[in-house]
């Protein structure tokens, strides 16, 4: 992982970052970030990148928040 020049923490915002700078190139208008309901560290991640919620779904892995973000 390169250097994000902080703590541990800054790497998921980081990656997610840099996954959506990508996302126009690839013909992506909307992309759709998951994570688990009780994990609030990676949905603060995802709504500080603009996420909009969308639902929380019953998956086979769980309650499951589904967020929306436009690049």
């Amino acid at each position: 992982m390169p250097a994000t020049g902080g703590s541990p923490r800054t790497a998921p915002t980081w990656v997610l970052r840099s996954v959506l700078a990508r996302a126009p190139a690839l013909g992506l208008r909307n992309v759709l970030v998951t994570c688990g309901d009780s994990n609030l560290a990676s949905a603060r991640v995802i709504e500080k990148a603009g996420g909009v919620l969308e639902d929380v779904r019953e998956t086979e892995l769980g309650l499951t928040r589904r967020y929306w973000i436009t690049p």
